[in-house]
């Protein structure tokens, strides 16, 4: 499911912006913060 809709996040971005090296750099960003806020909400929640 998260990976799925990382997916379409990324398409639709890179969709809007092709040759946007800056457009990438933010897409990564936040994909690394929502891997990392996932991450430390699976810790509190116990499910790890």
């Amino acid at each position: 499911m998260l990976a799925a809709t990382l997916l379409v996040i990324f398409y639709c971005h890179w969709s809007l912006f092709p040759h946007s090296a800056v457009a990438f750099r933010a897409l990564v960003f936040v994909s690394a913060t929502l891997h990392i806020s996932i991450f430390i909400w699976a810790c509190f929640d116990g499910d790890m």
